[in-house]
């Protein structure tokens, strides 16, 4: 699935960063590359069964093959890579938010002929800042994206930005600051730690993140980002949500109307999934999973199945989060899973490619 979030960066080189709007074409020996030569995996996107994307610190990669084959589709000037969002919409259609140390903006690469050719739009840094760096890139259509720009954390405080397209990514706009003095400031808060956004559709989003406060923090609109209201969730008393120890992370929509919110409750070793059946008008609590001191990462493909990836653990449900069932993951260190269906999926384990067909019970390395 997309709207997940996933990290790293990268920028355009020359007359590029000048000039929105320009054209660069892939690498001219654009060719199969052997697994071994791809490098370490940043996150992959699978389109179906056979069609994906791969980023790696370096390079971007496309499969045609269920990912037994990958074609370098990096543009030539792909270097210096800091920190990097993408959100594909197809098998033809993607943009990738790039940052690079002291640049003057931030570059959004974009194409739509399978990666044969890159267009750039750049956002510029605002209010005599460096170059924001992106920290969330979601589509909900072919048409309507989101992309949260970030200047950085102090003091408990992080400053973002909202922009979104209606174009599939070729323009971008500023839709709302987190900066009180921007004519933009529309409820944004600049106190807050931000994990990221996700979107229902091109109306609904919702930004997380966490506080050194108490509580759950979260804040959502309605009117495609014009306007950010605090939202309440309903939790537990059992469960602790002190001094930003209960943060939030990017609802997971898997189509207009059913999502689910994730909350990492810390100081109870456990992930919450909150249920939406009618957009995000309401939430509702699911059963909590068991997590480690790792991170834990998930995926949902429909209203009922998800999984969530946590130490040596792959937890399924099929129900909606009402039940988890619990089988030894087998891998290391996996940062990313991503599933198209129920059985199908793949996992980013220690920078390399596994493919499950059986609902992750057993993985198979596709990447050395």
């Amino acid at each position: 699935m997309n709207k997940k979030p996933v990290w790293t960066g990268v920028i355009i080189l020359g007359l590029c960063l000048l000039v929105s709007g320009c054209v660069v074409r892939a690498n001219e020996h654009d060719k199969p590359v052997p697994m071994a030569e791809v490098g370490s995996i940043i996150s992959a996107h699978m389109i179906d069964d056979q069609i994906g994307w791969l980023l790696t610190e370096t390079a971007i990669f496309k499969s045609n093959e269920g990912g037994l084959e990958w074609t370098d589709i990096t543009p030539a000037s792909f270097v210096g890579v800091s920190d990097i969002k993408a959100g594909f919409i197809d098998d033809i259609t993607g943009c990738i938010a790039l940052f690079k140390e002291n640049a003057a903006n931030l570059e959004i690469l974009r194409t739509s002929d399978g990666g044969q050719t890159w267009t750039s739009f750049n956002i510029d840094s605002r209010e005599g800042q460096m170059a924001p760096w992106p920290a969330a890139l979601t589509f909900t259509d072919s048409d309507h994206g989101w992309l949260v720009t970030s200047y950085g954390v102090a003091m408990g405080s992080n400053w973002v930005d909202v922009y979104v397209t209606e174009d599939g990514g070729q323009s971008w706009q500023l839709v709302a600051s987190g900066t009180p003095t921007s004519d933009r400031f529309s409820g944004l808060p600049l106190g807050g730690l931000k994990t990221g956004l996700g979107a229902a559709d091109s109306q609904k989003a919702w930004l997380t993140g966490f506080s050194y406060g108490d509580g759950v923090w979260l804040y959502g609109t309605t009117d495609g980002g014009q306007n950010w209201r605090p939202v309440k969730l309903p939790v537990d008393p059992t469960y602790s949500t002190e001094a930003g120890s209960a943060p939030s992370w990017p609802p997971v929509f898997v189509d207009s109307h059913n999502g689910f919110l994730p909350v990492i409750f810390g100081d109870n070793d456990c992930v919450v999934f909150y249920r939406t059946r009618n957009g995000g008008n309401t939430w509702e609590q699911t059963v909590q999973v068991s997590v480690t001191d790792q991170q834990p990462v998930w995926d949902f493909v429909d209203s009922e199945h998800g999984f969530v990836a946590a130490g040596d653990k792959l937890h399924v449900t099929g129900d909606g989060g009402q039940s988890w069932q619990s089988v030894d993951l087998k891998l290391i260190d996996v940062t990313q899973v991503d599933f198209i269906t129920a059985k199908q999926g793949w996992a980013v384990s220690e920078g390399k490619l596994f493919s499950t067909a059986d609902g992750g019970q057993t993985w198979v390395q596709v990447t050395k």
